[in-house]
């Protein structure tokens, strides 16, 4: 039955069953709700199919096995079926797995192993935007790159980026919609990890041994991880932190390093929150964008400021000691930061590049690795990250599987997918 208000009188016209009938009551609209059979209307529409009768006569959990043809149906989850507009609305996530959204974001098909050559260093810079939704990837040649822009959306702000070279995927967080995604390298699709409970991602980290996601949410203040499988998701930290920024997963130990915005703090913690220590403290500027040089022991972090100046790249070893000047910013704010053979590469939002500095304490010359690929046309360089492809040989990889299966006993679809990356 639907319930159509035609025009304004002593009786109000209704169409109930297909015929136009007057009735002393008003119609109910139900433009974005659900029409009950009673003519009740039920005005969220995803309570239909969620479990619980919300109609008087429960005709909103009736046929919730298959839904209608003009309805979308969830892939998972409790609630099954939404309006067909509710689809690739880009606009809200309506689905608990995030389906209604998660294979319309509008990436089209994109392939970063095109960048690959057989006979050169194989380094893939990928650098996003905060603003318009921006996806940049270029082979990194002599430290210098031609960066493509392989996807663009003005409804989506890209923060934060890591990779997995087991199954050879990249995570990016979205803070406009409060999302993680996922996209192999090829860029063959892209899917939604995480959507529920999480607002504002700043930045995602990825343990490839353990399997497991980490990432701060500077609105919810926590920091919080889940398996790439979508099991076993836990809120790790969720005391003492104002605007959580960058996270790092130092997978050897098992340790979490993490930067706060308002606290202005670099803080440290077992991979389950145990032994929380607090390594620096900055009086004058912001935590952001963290890096590892796990051979040299070193961790990086960009420092901005609120007005530019002063901002500054700094490192030091993993308990905040030696804590070094590695190069100070006349002009700019950089954002994230990123270790890779011998040099920091960082994103200056003032300056709309990425810069290269070398990896040394008092380093004064820079390099622009994109100089005039993002003026005009990103506002907000924001996460960034460097692939060196071809992920892990067969034997890493086989080892890293046994240690993944004896940890989460998986099944053999994890082999396969693991090989076949091979």
């Amino acid at each position: 039955m639907y319930v159509v208000a035609m025009a304004p009188s002593k009786f109000t016209f209704c169409v109930i069953f297909g015929l136009l009938l007057p009735v002393l009551i008003k119609c109910q609209s139900c433009t974005n709700g659900f029409t009950c059979q009673d003519g009740e209307c039920i005005s969220n529409y995803t309570r239909r199919c969620d479990g619980t009768g919300d109609c008087s006569d429960s005709s909103d959990e009736v046929n919730c096995t298959t839904c209608n043809a003009d309805e979308f149906q969830c892939i998972s989850g409790s609630m099954l079926c939404l309006p067909g507009s509710f689809e690739c609305d880009s606009q809200y996530i309506d689905c608990s797995d995030g389906s209604d959204e998660s294979m319309c974001l509008g990436l089209q098909p994109w392939n970063l192993t095109s960048l690959i050559s057989d006979s050169e260093t194989n380094d893939i810079l990928m650098v996003l935007d905060g603003a318009p939704g921006a996806i940049y990837g270029g082979r990194l040649n002599n430290n210098e790159t031609d960066l493509q822009i392989y996807y663009y959306n003005s409804t989506y702000g890209f923060s934060g980026i890591h990779y997995d070279p087991v199954l050879q995927e990249i995570y990016i967080t979205d803070v406009e919609n409060g999302l993680i995604l996922k996209t192999p390298l090829s860029g063959s699709s892209f899917t939604i990890v995480v959507s529920e409970n999480i607002t504002y991602p700043e930045a995602v980290a990825v343990d490839h041994l353990t399997r497991t996601i980490f990432w701060t949410d500077s609105i919810n203040d926590t920091i919080e991880s889940v398996q790439i499988d979508g099991s076993d998701r836990k809120i790790i930290i969720n005391t003492g932190l104002q605007k959580p920024r960058g996270i790092l997963a130092l997978i050897s130990n098992r340790t979490l390093f993490w930067s706060d915005w308002q606290t202005s703090k670099i803080e440290r913690s077992s991979y389950e929150g145990q032994d929380r220590t607090t390594i620096a403290m900055e009086v004058d500027g912001w935590f952001n964008g963290l890096s590892l040089d796990v051979k040299g022991g070193w961790l990086y972090v960009a420092i901005s400021t609120s007005t530019g100046l002063g901002s500054m790249i700094r490192r030091m070893d993993y308990w905040g000691n030696l804590n070094q000047l590695v190069h100070e910013i006349a002009q700019g704010r950089p954002f994230d930061v990123f270790y890779h053979r011998g040099f920091v590469y960082y994103t200056d939002w003032d300056e709309h590049e990425v810069v290269r500095v070398e990896a040394v304490e008092g380093a004064n010359t820079t390099t622009p690795v994109t100089a005039n690929v993002f003026e005009g046309s990103i506002s907000e360089p924001t996460g960034l990250i460097i692939i060196s492809y071809g992920g892990l040989s067969f034997i890493q990889k086989y080892l890293l599987l046994i240690c993944h299966l004896r940890q989460h006993q998986g099944l053999m679809s994890d082999i396969f997918k693991v090989l076949a990356t091979t």
